[in-house]
């Protein structure tokens, strides 16, 4: 800082032709600085002043110089904001100082500033102005603030895409085999784990984290549901007196019978070559089988599976139709909600 001080006196003392002057502490006006922010944070305060220095000349002019620390939080909590820009404006000011003394009033721009919370700020504007001068000088610096996005919520966010995939994934392998049971289970683990960290990163280093683990739960409920699928197919299967029920059947029927999905309903597994559905022109009247022996059934609840579509292959038969015939349309239905729900999700995430 640098003013004119009309009222300032010395004592001139010559010594082999070099001049000193000395200057009474009491006699020099030592500005005390208060910082104010144009926001609504109750944090503002200068902490401490240090490294100071006063050069004087013969004229008057005193130039003061001083490091001060400024703690103005006028982005509020810094855990409830991340991916955005926030305009800080702070005010330094000294309330007891007289505007008639005021010559020139120079802040240097070099601000430094903490890292708050997990990631760093950085500082995208800085413009100074000198305001109210009619009653005492006050010194507005408008400084713009991004948080820059941190490698931990980047880390986490693949890791969200990586679980999403694997469950994609879980649909187009056969559901009575192994690999879709490790491949469910190793899911439903990894999401539980993984939830539970990242609502606990978003509760104590950065709350914007929540949005992620809010994605991350969500997915954790479609694995938990694709778990309860898995479960009840291995109930069917191992148990042939167990009827397939007839909304079920009713919805094989209507699902297949739709044009427009047949082809992608047709779509088979990862892990099997085979077609699971073969051509036949024979009709029975039989009931359901959950394995590949024929067993009769006379009760209406495992009534027949009608294929009434034609197609290429022909008419299927009822009796040969097993518990991965049925469930294969459903497994491409599945598919085609998870992935909804997921784009549904992403697309919240990013706009909200």
């Amino acid at each position: 800082m640098q003013w004119y001080d009309a009222y300032l006196h010395w004592n001139k003392k010559a010594q082999n032709n070099i001049q000193t002057l000395s200057v009474s502490e009491k006699d020099i006006w030592t500005p005390i600085l208060s910082a104010k922010s144009l926001s609504k944070s109750p944090v503002q305060k200068v902490d401490h002043c240090y490294q100071v220095k006063c050069h004087l000349s013969s004229d008057g002019e005193v130039m003061y110089s001083m490091l001060c620390t400024f703690t103005v939080d006028c982005l509020d909590n810094s855990l409830h904001w991340a991916f955005e820009t926030k305009d800080c404006p702070l005010r330094i000011f000294t309330p007891e100082y007289d505007i008639n003394q005021l010559s020139l009033f120079h802040f240097q721009r070099r601000l430094s500033y903490s890292v708050a919370g997990v990631l760093p700020y950085k500082i995208t504007s800085f413009q100074m102005a000198i305001v109210n001068n009619s009653v005492s000088p006050e010194f507005r610096m408008d400084i713009v603030v991004e948080r820059m996005v941190g490698p931990h919520l980047v880390v986490f966010f693949i890791l969200i895409l990586i679980l999403m995939t694997l469950n994609l994934m879980i649909t187009w392998f056969r559901i009575d085999t192994t690999v879709r049971a490790v491949t469910s289970i190793t899911s439903l683990a990894l999401h539980a784990i993984y939830t539970v960290i990242l609502y606990w990163y978003a509760n104590t280093k950065m709350h914007p984290a929540s949005c992620l683990a809010n994605i991350l739960l969500g997915s954790l409920i479609i694995t938990i549901i694709l778990i309860g699928v898995l479960v009840y197919s291995m109930n069917i299967t191992k148990q042939s007196s167990m009827g397939v029920p007839h909304a079920l059947q009713k919805c094989y029927q209507s699902v297949t019978k739709i044009a427009i999905l047949k082809a992608f309903l047709k779509l088979g597994y990862l892990n099997i070559n085979d077609q699971l559905i073969k051509p036949s022109k024979k009709s029975s009247s039989a009931g359901f089988s959950n394995h590949v022996d024929h067993i009769e059934s006379t009760s209406k609840d495992t009534a027949i599976i009608e294929q009434t579509e034609d197609s290429e292959e022909g008419d299927v038969d009822p009796t040969k139709l097993k518990w991965n015939v049925l469930i294969q349309p459903f497994d491409r239905i599945i598919f085609c909600g998870i992935a909804i729900a997921y784009a549904l999700m992403l697309l919240v995430l990013f706009l909200a």
